[in-house]
């Protein structure tokens, strides 16, 4: 379940370094819930993990985080991901700050293409993305991708890209199927 954190009214005392600025921030932070698979699994140990000052996520397992450069849409971007294995799925967050908002839908088009690339199918449409406190984007989405691993087995990946501000995040989830109760969680 992705949902965003809102800004006291008040200013307290854990909340005076907060300015005016930050507060638009806040408001798009997301909660991303990555309960993909059947809480009950001995395999799976839920825990939050913290991706940004305003993001956390729940992950089933430890996530490691990485940092790298990328080009993305002709400009050279730091992509964060943070990621792990649990069961037969891979769980993965990523975030790119693009800094511009007019490079945000090129960006985001690059990122949903690269992602139906590197599973090797084509992109499906699942819904959109419905995230509180997102930015709205008409590209912002939940998307599906069916491809084969190197053995002929099949792989599934769903994703949901959103958009807060001028940072594009990724969700996703990787594995031989992906149970459409998790997804929907998700």
């Amino acid at each position: 379940m992705i949902s965003s954190r809102t800004a006291p009214a008040t200013t307290t005392r854990n909340d005076r370094a907060l300015r005016p600025s930050r507060l638009g921030h806040l408001l798009c932070g997301a909660v991303v819930g990555a309960a993909l698979l059947a809480g009950c699994s001995p395999s799976l140990d839920w825990r939050e993990h913290r991706v940004a000052a305003q993001v956390a996520a729940l992950f089933p397992c430890r996530p490691e985080s990485r940092v790298r450069q990328v080009l993305l849409a002709g400009v050279k971007l730091e992509m964060h991901l943070d990621s792990c294995t649990a069961g037969d799925a891979n769980f993965a967050l990523s975030h790119v700050n693009v800094g511009d908002p007019t490079r945000v839908e090129p960006v985001l088009r690059q990122l949903q293409a690269v992602f139906a690339s590197n599973v090797g199918g084509t992109l499906a449409e699942v819904g959109p993305a419905k995230v509180p406190g997102m930015t709205p984007n008409l590209l912002a989405s939940r998307v599906r991708v069916t491809g084969a691993r190197e053995d002929g087995s099949v792989i599934t990946a769903e994703s949901v890209f959103f958009v807060c501000g001028t940072v594009i995040y990724q969700a996703t989830m990787l594995g031989g199927r992906i149970d459409a109760e998790a997804a929907d969680t998700f």
